[in-house]
């Protein structure tokens, strides 16, 4: 074995140790081929994008917001990079792992060879995002969430770690009372050094109507309940946003916007 491939069998022995130190949460990884490396000794960040499927936010809002996790994807996630997309519908212990390639460098020139590997695993994240549908079923935001933070916190090497929530941020319980606040841990500084971006997708009128509420009022009540939890719990940053006032390209992620 020469020492190139020695060199890219360390690094995917070491990612795959980063990744077992996610504790109880499963990664279903997109296959590792040749030209898909990402080295855990160089800078990198760790992502996760939560997705909010259930039929509470309306057709357009849900729409919306795949629009603009795609375009997130495309122009924020860059060279050795981890995201993980997570189906808030599902089960929170499975987690879809999308490996970004390291960046290959000569003497004299910028990334160049690694370029095309970067734009097909890119390419495998967007196709993933726009084949999410709607799905019936009640909403639990607590296990996701908790179950996203785990991932984050076990990359303590990345150089930023990164949750990106889209939803109408409405749980429903058994007995069919909705509420939108933000759900309680007793696990303190779980969210410690994370900044967190969250979308809002605006619910249909009959989930308005049951909270006596109007969309602005929605959105102004889970900016201060969702800010000061995941402040509470260690967030360097925390970014509420109707996907309403986003366009496909997003601001730098974690860019802290409470002053706003």
């Amino acid at each position: 074995m020469n020492c190139l491939h020695w060199k890219n069998a360390m690094a995917l022995v070491s990612l795959m140790f980063s990744l077992a130190l996610s504790g109880c949460v499963a990664v279903a990884a997109q296959p590792v081929s040749a030209d898909v490396r990402h080295n855990p000794s160089q800078a990198y960040r760790a992502w996760v994008f939560c997705i909010d499927r259930s039929l509470s936010p309306r057709e357009q809002q849900f729409g919306k917001l795949l629009g603009v996790l795609k375009g997130m994807a495309e122009s924020k996630v860059t060279y050795n990079d981890l995201v993980w997309l997570l189906d808030i519908q599902a089960d929170p212990g499975q987690a879809r792992l999308f490996v970004m390639p390291q960046a290959t460098q000569t003497r004299r020139s910028a990334p160049t060879g690694s370029a095309e590997s970067l734009r097909r695993a890119k390419a495998e994240l967007i196709q993933a995002i726009g084949a999410a549908s709607q799905v019936s079923g009640r909403t639990n935001l607590k296990d996701p969430l908790e179950a996203a933070l785990d991932i984050l916190r076990a990359h303590q090497g990345a150089s930023e770690r990164i949750l990106v929530m889209g939803s109408d941020f409405l749980t429903d319980s058994n007995s069919g009372r909705v509420s939108f606040e933000a759900p309680q841990t007793e696990r303190a500084q779980s969210a410690a050094k994370i900044n967190a971006f969250l979308l809002v997708t605006y619910p249909k009128p009959q989930y308005l109507r049951a909270l006596r509420i109007g969309p602005s009022e929605l959105l102004m009540k889970i900016e201060e309940d969702w800010k000061g939890n995941l402040y509470q719990r260690g967030a360097l940053t925390v970014t509420v946003r109707a996907v309403d006032a986003m366009p496909m390209a997003v601001p730098q992620a974690g860019a802290d916007m409470r002053g706003n």
